[in-house]
């Protein structure tokens, strides 16, 4: 599972669309995103901005200060709670970004984001089987709501069923993952981790 993790960590590192729209994807298949993303306090939005900022210049320290005040203006929302949480994991908090996940869930289970955060954090903790069916419930949530599939959530799918030794289906989730991968770096990177999973099948 750690070689996987490793290659992981390359493949999510990318980002896509607009200044307002852009996407920063972190190590192990993290998903933050720019722009208000559903923020309706303009002053929420402007530091949850300022934290995303500070994570593309290693500084979480800065970045959870920045997500808990904007958490504290405007409570549970998952954007904002996703990038506390992910700040508590750099910091190997592991206790209370569990708590906070489950905090998004308990208001909202329709971002695709926390599905593919928390999914990665149960990979991480050695939960395969919980991991694959919360993710497994996002990609069908994807489907069923007509969202735009999102690689990382897909690919974390992926590497879930490799885990449970599911090799058919993790190949099949990770070419599609490949599939809607937005640039060819990417493609080739997923491509390394298809022909590893093909090879820890053999």
């Amino acid at each position: 599972m750690r070689y996987l993790y490793l290659c992981f960590i390359v493949f999510a590192l990318y980002s896509c669309k607009s200044e307002h729209e852009r996407t920063v994807h972190t190590k192990k298949g993290e998903i933050i995103r720019y722009g208000n993303q559903g923020i309706d306090n303009r002053e929420a939005a402007a530091l949850f901005n300022k934290g995303l900022q500070s994570v593309e210049e290693r500084d979480f320290y800065s970045a959870e200060e920045y997500f808990q005040k904007a958490d504290s203006i405007e409570k549970d929302n998952s954007a904002i709670l996703n990038a506390l949480a992910l700040t508590c994991e750099k910091f190997d908090n592991d206790e209370e970004a569990e708590r906070i996940y489950t905090r998004i869930f308990s208001k909202d289970s329709s971002t695709i984001a926390t599905y593919a955060n928390y999914g990665r954090f149960l990979l991480y903790r050695e939960q395969p089987k919980e991991a694959n069916k919360l993710l497994l419930k996002g990609y069908k949530y994807t489907i069923e709501s007509n969202k735009y599939p999102e690689p990382a959530l897909i690919m974390n799918l992926a590497i879930s069923y490799s885990e449970l030794k599911d090799c058919k289906s993790a190949i099949k989730y990770a070419r599609e993952a490949q599939e809607y991968a937005q640039n060819k770096d990417l493609k080739s990177r997923i491509a390394v981790i298809i022909q590893h999973i093909r090879e820890k099948c053999q």
